[in-house]
């Protein structure tokens, strides 16, 4: 349909057909004042602060988050009318009836909307005198979040997140008209992996983060960006930084409408405690007679090179192993590999503690997130995205609601988003490879042998495995696949069998952060930098030229192999890099 042309205070815009009155004129630069509205959820027009008058209309001002634009249509905002200024101010006054005003003990203050508004839209003075709505002040809602109920001024952002994007419907409203106010439902705690987005969104400070409460004001902050490293979703966020002594105070997420869009789950929000623990490590420690102890940068070089200098002199390459954890920087893993092998004299050197991408079944990036999100079908298969990648769940969880796409899960347990999953199929615990095969199978024309066989060795029905080969193969399809099936070449091949049979795309879930980086970096027995095999002796070459030495010809032992080689007494060094051996396995 072509555009509708409108006019807001003597500026004419161009607009899609049904853009609400409220997008096009912040589109065009014109800001209309507005506390319920979120461009990402459903338009309900609950606070009445986004007043405007219209021609053609009602002669009374309208609402422009819930009116949709029309040809012609002439709009006066409060800049050029009178009469919505004074509505607007009446609005505010409203909304501070019952507002406490204790802005200088609010964790929102210096950056909350209703404090901007008062101050560029609302009265000089108020008129009310009778006394205030009280609550108990604070409530915990859950362990991260506090709820000040007298605070809130029923703009309905945080139920509506719940409700429309996260699933979660924790939380709601209690009482009606003047004695409403939001609180868990009875019995309910507020326990949701992504609760902390509603003290994001929440346009005063009814709800605050406990971790949060009393730390700093946006004044005392610098903010960096950043990345989350805790899971592979990959989240854009600014750290939050208290200027007067360095410490990480607060993580919030950073607008990337290409990964996260605005939103964090809760361990990418709250779980930055470590960075300003006082009990990491911030110089060398070296263990003398029998007890760590601090020392300098010069000292552990030293007690290093004595105590391993030997070792290299020997050239037992096949008694020394160096691990890498899952979350380090790709700059991280390319010098610890590069450090193994120029160093150690090793290719014994692996950052899948737990599992991961095999060498002969290799996958490079091959999804994003418009990938997902632009297909028909999405099939996940032996990954619980809540808890692995949880940024991922809310996307595909979002986009599953509002009917853009069918989602599809293959899990020996019932994971989150089986409740708006179009199928389930549950095999036996291992047997990704066995399904795989059992499906692509049955795609087969006409059917192959060995449908019944592989279901049953999956533990599924041949009538569940034929359903859901038949829900495949309707096009529009991903699959997503999880660490596990990752980490197995047979199912790994087997799954991309089915992919070739329906023609959908295949692609990897890790689950730490930094896992395709230590795949690109090297970080892995039998690969070195740029996805190169050890055993090649031309890519091998390329490597050595750069380097300027030679590196170890015979692919090493992964890091299940160094693990059950040190707990035997068969490794004379083992060197861990960022890895918990304990626990990350």
């Amino acid at each position: 349909m072509p555009d509708v042309t409108i006019t807001v205070d003597g500026k004419t815009i161009s607009c899609p057909p049904g853009e609400l009155v409220i997008e096009a004129a912040k589109r065009a630069g014109i800001y209309i004042p507005h506390f319920c509205w979120h461009p990402r959820m459903d338009p309900i027009g609950a606070c009445r602060m986004c007043l405007v008058h219209m021609e053609p209309g009602p002669p009374k001002p309208q609402t422009a988050c819930t009116t949709r634009v029309s040809d012609g249509m002439v709009i006066r905002t409060q800049f050029t009318d009178d009469k919505i200024k004074d509505a607007q101010e009446g609005v505010l006054e409203f909304l501070l009836i019952n507002h406490p005003l204790d802005c200088p003990i609010c964790d929102r203050a210096g950056e909350c909307p209703l404090q901007d508004q008062t101050q560029d839209y609302g009265p000089d003075e108020t008129r009310y005198v009778e006394p205030k709505r009280r609550f108990a002040k604070p409530v915990p809602i859950s362990s991260l979040i506090n709820l000040d109920r007298e605070r809130c001024i029923l703009c309905y952002r945080c139920t509506r997140f719940c409700e429309e994007l996260s699933g979660d419907q924790l939380i709601g409203t209690m009482q009606r008209g003047p004695r409403a106010y939001i609180f868990p439902f009875e019995g309910e705690s507020f326990d949701s992996v992504f609760s902390g987005n509603t003290v994001q969104i929440c346009p005063v400070g009814a709800l605050t983060s406990t971790p949060y409460r009393f730390q700093a004001r946006p004044w005392d902050l610098r903010l960096t960006a950043s990345t989350c490293n805790l899971c592979a979703s990959g989240c854009n966020v600014n750290l939050n930084v208290r200027v007067a002594d360095g410490k990480l105070v607060r993580v919030g997420s950073r607008v990337n409408e290409a990964v996260n869009e605005e939103w964090l789950c809760d361990k990418g929000r709250y779980g930055h405690a470590y960075v300003s623990s006082p009990d990491r490590l911030a110089q060398p420690w070296v263990r003398r007679d029998g007890e760590l102890q601090p020392v300098s940068w010069d000292e552990a070089l030293t007690v290093l090179t004595e105590r391993i200098g030997p070792l290299l002199s020997d050239r037992q390459t096949d008694r020394v192993g160096l691990l890498l954890g899952g979350s380090l920087t790709d700059e991280d893993a390319y010098t610890a590999q590069k450090f193994a092998r120029m160093v150690l004299r090793t290719n014994s050197v692996d950052h899948r503690l737990d599992g991961g991408m095999a060498a002969s079944a290799l996958m490079p990036p091959a999804l994003t997130y418009d990938d997902l999100l632009s297909a028909d079908h999405v099939v996940v298969v032996s990954a619980d995205l809540r808890e692995e990648l949880p940024l991922v769940f809310l996307r595909l969880r979002i986009a599953a609601a509002r009917k853009k796409l069918r989602l599809s899960l293959v899990h020996p347990r019932r994971v989150a988003g089986i409740e708006f999953a179009s199928a389930h199929l549950a095999p036996l615990p291992g047997s990704e490879a066995a399904v795989a095969s059992g499906l692509a199978a049955a795609m087969g024309k006409p059917l192959a042998a060995g449908v019944e066989a592989m279901a049953a060795s999956a533990g599924v029905s041949t009538s569940e495995l034929l359903s859901f080969a038949e829900a495949l193969g309707s096009g529009g399809t991903v699959i997503l696949l999880g660490p596990a099936v990752a980490a197995d070449p047979a199912a790994l091949s087997a799954w991309n069998a089915v992919a070739d049979a329906c023609g959908a795309r295949v692609g990897w879930a890790p689950r730490r952060a930094g896992e395709y980086g230590a795949l690109a970096a090297g970080a892995h027995p039998e690969l070195l930098p740029g996805w190169r095999p050890v055993a090649d002796p031309a890519l091998r070459s390329e490597v050595e030229s750069a380097w300027g030495g030679p590196v170890p010809e015979q692919p090493g032992e992964d890091a299940a192999a160094v693990l059950s080689r040190a707990r035997s007494g068969g490794l004379d060094l083992l060197w861990l890099v960022g890895a918990d051996v304990l626990g990350d396995i």
